[in-house]
């Protein structure tokens, strides 16, 4: 096989490279970030640091989880159109009017989204981590950041139409770009000292780069819609609600599933554990995102082999695809796994001069910055199940149809409820044990059974629905 059959059957185009180049990148920079946050900040630091991130989530509350569904309806009008050489729409005049429609009224939406988080989660921040540690200055760098989040939550609907618009290369060039912006700026600031505001100028960072993307970038392509075009309205009621309430539902409840497991460790044991935590997941995030790098580019081109009714190499993409991350991620986790294994098995080894002393100083840092080996590989094995159940709900909402809303509030919530109870009680090892078996157990299993009974509903269907129809939208 020549590498152009390889990279055909691997999916790998260059929408998949700038995504790849972005996962590879911060793997490279994920540890150069954790030596410098172990080395610079102090384990108490450290868990403020870790649970500013996690408290960030909050925003599912008011968001609803509309950002994970733009894409599929948005690619489901492109189809019929396209981009000339400044940038601007063209295309069929129905489709266009349709999106245009849907566009305006997700910037209406996501206006009173941003609006509303700098409320709840400016004051949801204050009273949770209230009084704090008197040695540790908190309370300017978190209403910074909550500004600076809810003007990212405003573009985020944007981002989402350029990449259902089948932008997805540019847009993951820029994401390239943004994180290595954001990491040199975070290191800048870890190494000036700048404590708490080192996590608000990556914030800043991230939105003055999406800012310039949307503003700039494709100022031609956004103008459109802000031009009347009354002739054919969007039916977000008919259309995105049926959808949009079931990925609030599912938003929410992964939030108590998952998100505040840093949190829960912050408040019942202590922020050091909180901030071992912290880094240990964040570094598993950054691991995934190397799979998720194959799976995302594909969203828009699963919504048109939909639309397009090409429902054999619909599913050939997805299995290869599927196959690839999945792999990489499991690759993944026990290398980093192993690493740690190999400083807390060689930790005498370290400690007696073996290294140079910067080396073993920094290697030091590090085993006590991040949780234990065995829960790393929980968690690894645990995540590796998320993302698996994560692309089989990627396939069955890319036909417009949503009806895994029960089942994934009913597993958020044995989730949040096991998480909460064995993270109290037993800590990080608990939260661990607890996250790998739901999605092994439950998550992985249901989403298979789901996903069989939603292709033998739609996949032998002889009619071909119109793309402003709207698919049933039955909870099974």
């Amino acid at each position: 096989m020549n590498s152009g059959a390889l990279s055909q059957w691997l999916g790998i185009d260059k929408a998949v490279v700038f995504g790849l180049a972005s996962r590879v990148w911060q793997l490279v920079a994920g540890p150069v970030t954790a030596i410098l946050i172990t080395g610079q900040f102090s384990p108490e630091l450290q868990g403020y640091y870790y649970t500013f991130s996690g408290a960030l989530a909050w925003q599912a509350f008011v968001e609803l989880g509309l950002h994970a569904i733009i894409i599929y309806f948005v690619s489901h009008e492109w189809q019929k159109l396209s981009l000339d050489e400044n940038n601007r729409l063209s295309g069929d005049q129905h489709a266009l009017g349709r999106l245009l429609s849907f566009g305006r009224q997700l910037n209406r939406w996501y206006s009173g989204v941003a609006c509303a988080f700098v409320v709840l989660a400016g004051t949801g921040g204050l009273a949770f981590f209230w009084p704090g540690d008197p040695q540790i200055s908190w309370i300017p760098q978190w209403l910074s950041l909550v500004l600076l989040t809810s003007g990212t939550l405003w573009l985020i609907p944007y981002v989402a139409i350029l990449e259902g618009c089948n932008q997805v290369e540019t847009v993951n060039r820029y994401r390239f770009w943004l994180g290595v912006a954001g990491n040199i700026t975070v290191w800048t600031c870890l190494l000036m000292d700048a404590q708490l505001w080192t996590i608000v100028a990556s914030a800043a960072v991230r939105f003055l780069g999406d800012f310039s993307l949307v503003a700039v970038r494709y100022r031609n392509f956004f103008r459109r819609f802000l031009t009347p075009f009354e002739e054919v309205s969007f039916p977000w009621k008919e259309e995105v609600w049926p959808m949009q309430w079931r990925a609030a539902v599912q938003s929410i409840a992964g939030y108590f599933g998952l998100a505040f497991v840093i949190p829960i460790i912050f408040w019942y044991h202590d922020s050091a554990l909180a901030g071992q935590m912290g880094l240990s997941w964040t570094l598993l995030v950054v691991i995934q995102g190397v799979g998720q790098a194959w799976i995302q580019p594909r969203i828009p081109t699963f919504g048109m082999l939909i639309a397009k009714r090409d429902f054999l190499a619909l599913n050939q993409l997805f299995r290869r695809v599927l196959l690839v991350s999945s792999s990489i991620i499991l690759l993944g986790v026990f290398a980093f796994a192993g690493f740690v294994w190999g400083l807390t098995a060689w930790q005498a080894e370290i400690d007696s001069g073996w290294f140079p002393a910067t080396v073993s100083q920094t290697l030091t840092h590090l085993r006590r910055g991040v949780i234990d080996p065995a829960s790393i590989l929980i968690f690894g094995v645990g995540i590796t199940c998320s993302h698996i159940a994560s692309c089989l709900g990627i396939y069955i909402r890319a036909h417009r149809y949503d009806p895994l809303v029960i089942f994934s509030t009913l597993t958020s919530a044995v989730l949040g409820i096991l998480i909460y109870v064995f993270g109290r009680y037993f800590a990080v090892q608990g939260a661990a044990f607890a996250y790998c078996g739901v999605f092994l157990i439950m998550a992985v299993p249901g989403h298979i059974v789901v996903l069989k009974k939603v292709a033998a509903r739609f996949h032998v269907q002889t009619d071909v629905s119109s793309s402003s129809s709207a698919p049933p939208n039955d909870d099974l």
